[in-house]
């Protein structure tokens, strides 16, 4: 209430509503959104509903019965596990923070002590530590072996959205809400220590939603609700380039392409491919488009050939980085899309939305562990196929024979107005004109500029 009253931005108060009721349009008039009160019975509705909703049960022993949000997954340096963060709630609620088997898909362990929703989450480059971040603004690490924690860190003053390990695993980078980048000793990050950010990097104007270290570990980039993708010096902690080219708040980057490449993608519905080692430019090397909304996450595979987009139109897709080209949709989803991550072996991707948590064969497209709910859904990615057999059916032939004779008969111009029934092809422009439909409401979303997730 009272930063309301101080005049915070609409368009604040309208991203808070939609991370707090996702899929609600919220209220348009100037009345609606700027006062106060009105805001905190809506924010008080919404809260009551979601603790409403909320499942206070055991976690759940299998991935294909995961139900609670999932705003960030991250692989095991080995592949065999799966740390996948969130909460019942995007943002005040206790978060969660489950640990799966890759193989079956069973739930190996919950950490719980986050006292609000989990929204980043990373392994050290030896597997023995993870690490988590959320809302609170606290970091905390924990023992993989022993599945303790180890170190609770009050890393920023609010959100911390992303963090990171470089390559040797010497420095650990968190971001936030605040609009810095600090730096951390890995080495000094020990139970009971109280250590300080070695370095403090500030240039971003707008939150900080994602950071990612090059392969060598020389560069670190940042994306932030200000539309910069800056590439920084850690070791001058001085900015090496930026690049301008978003028209919107940028969620998350990746280095691809053997670390020449770097993607970046957010509230513009766009990845764009920028040549990571150049200097200032605000052209990107090419734009990939498909999406229809947001675009929160996009993950490299190990290789390098492959990038995995996850939007909040409910879909992830794949993407070829040579071909600069769409590979395939995965569109089995009812809810908004948060996470993507590739396995060590580029074979199995992970994704999250707010209602699942899902493994993909990237090599067949099909989900893992699917619950049976699921099945459909994906067996009507591939549906085309079965239409054609039943236009060749014997009861097509028949209606197609019976046009034909009434067309015959007629010469008069009456009929040539039948003719232009015909054009099918019509009617396929129109299924376009339809999906044109379809992005109303994620233009209305960019136009919010969030600054975050």
């Amino acid at each position: 209430h009272r930063r309301t009253r101080s005049n915070l931005p609409a368009t604040r108060l309208t991203t808070y509503w939609k991370l707090l009721m996702p899929g609600c349009h919220p209220p348009r008039s100037r009345f609606a959104v700027r006062h106060p009160i009105l805001w905190l019975g809506l924010l008080a509705a919404a809260s009551f509903a979601s603790v409403q909703s909320a499942v206070a049960a055991d976690p759940p022993a299998t991935i294909a019965a995961a139900k609670d949000w999932v705003t960030s997954v991250a692989f095991s340096p080995d592949g065999k596990t799966l740390a996948a963060v969130g909460g019942s709630s995007l943002l005040y609620r206790p978060g969660t923070i489950h640990l799966w088997s890759v193989e079956n898909g069973k739930l190996l362990a919950s950490l719980a002590g986050h006292e609000t929703s989990v929204w980043a989450v990373a392994y050290s480059p030896d597997g023995k530590t993870l690490a988590t971040a959320g809302y609170d603004g606290v970091v905390k690490l924990w023992d993989v072996a022993g599945r303790k924690q180890r170190l609770s860190l009050e890393a920023h003053p609010n959100w911390v959205k992303s963090l990171a390990f470089s390559p040797d695993g010497k420095t650990l980078a968190t971001a936030g809400e605040d609009a810095t980048i600090k730096l951390w000793d890995a080495a000094k990050l020990t139970p009971g220590a109280k250590p300080v950010a070695r370095q403090t990097l500030k240039e971003h104007t707008g939150a900080v939603n994602d950071i990612a270290w090059s392969p060598d570990g020389k560069r670190l980039a940042s994306a932030s609700g200000d539309k910069l993708v800056i590439v920084w010096d850690p070791v001058k902690a001085a900015v090496h380039a930026k690049f301008t080219g978003h028209t919107d708040a940028v969620f998350s980057l990746a280095y691809t392409a053997g670390g020449k490449l770097l993607a970046s993608a957010g509230a513009d519905r766009e990845v764009l491919l920028w040549d990571a080692n150049s200097g200032n430019t605000d052209k990107p090397q090419a734009k990939l488009a498909g999406h229809k909304n947001w675009i929160m996450s996009v993950a490299s595979s190990p290789d390098g050939k492959t990038l995995a987009t996850a939007s909040h139109d409910r879909t992830a897709r794949l993407w070829s980085v040579e071909a600069k080209k769409e590979l395939a949709v995965l569109d089995s989803y009812t809810a908004t899309l948060w996470a993507a991550a590739f396995a060590p072996s580029g074979q199995i991707l992970a994704t999250g939305s707010h209602d699942a948590l899902r493994l993909w064969n990237v090599s067949d497209r099909r989900p893992l562990f699917a619950p049976p709910a699921a099945a459909p859904a994906v067996a009507a990615v591939k549906p085309p196929a079965k239409p054609k057999p039943k236009a060749k059916t014997p009861e097509a032939k028949p209606a197609a024979a019976a046009k034909a004779p009434v067309a015959a008969k007629p010469a008069t111009s009456a009929k040539p107005e039948a003719k232009p029934k015909p054009p099918a092809p019509a009617k396929a422009d129109a299924k376009p004109k339809a999906d044109a439909k379809a992005p109303t409401d994620p233009k209305a979303k960019p136009a919010d500029k969030s600054d975050g997730k």
